[in-house]
């Protein structure tokens, strides 16, 4: 029986990374609108999806595979801002790295409760599902923010759906991270 790449694991990964980056580059994001880190995300999917389209074809030297923890990282910061702006926190660069650390592992943990929700109900669907299906499911939740984001809604109505279509866009990628480790080809 095939062993698959424990979800937690990957998640795991992505979290290290952001806390090595954070302590190494400082906060630079907390300067970022919300809409600004959804574009984050925009630009890694727009490249998965060029080069899947172009079966493999790249000029930029940079693995593929390495996009995915971004997006996953982007989507967290993105809701610690939401969290931030809900409670009329005040960005500053310098806020402790640690306190940063705290508000993006509490991000992660409720981005989790999803998964563990949506697993229950769908069971392990999305380990057949191909990369490029959920590049495209992340690439029509984006579409959705777009719209929240130009539609005249209340803020608060706004940061409650951004809030849930982030938590979709990192549950995405982190499948997609775990289908690639168990050696599914991240160009399909």
């Amino acid at each position: 029986m095939k062993k698959h790449t424990a979800y937690s694991d990957v998640i795991d990964d992505c979290v290290q990374e952001f806390v090595e980056k954070n302590k190494k580059y400082g906060q630079s994001w907390t300067e970022d609108r919300i809409f600004t880190l959804a574009q984050q995300v925009l630009i890694k999917l727009n490249r998965i999806k060029t080069i899947q389209q172009n079966r493999g074809l790249q000029k930029v030297d940079d693995p593929l595979e390495k996009e995915f923890p971004g997006i996953f990282n982007y989507c967290m910061l993105a809701k610690v801002r939401i969290k931030w702006t809900k409670e009329r926190f005040v960005f500053e660069r310098n806020v402790a790295h640690e306190k940063v650390v705290e508000e993006f592992k509490a991000a992660v943990d409720h981005t989790k409760e999803l998964y563990a929700a949506k697993n229950h109900d769908y069971g392990e669907i999305w380990r057949v599902l191909l990369i490029s299906t959920m590049t495209d499911f992340m690439l029509n939740k984006y579409r959705r923010l777009e719209e929240i984001y130009l539609n005249p809604k209340p803020e608060q109505e706004k940061l409650d759906d951004y809030d849930e279509i982030f938590k979709d866009i990192a549950n995405y990628a982190v499948f997609c991270m775990a289908n690639i480790r168990d050696g599914m080809n991240a160009l399909q």
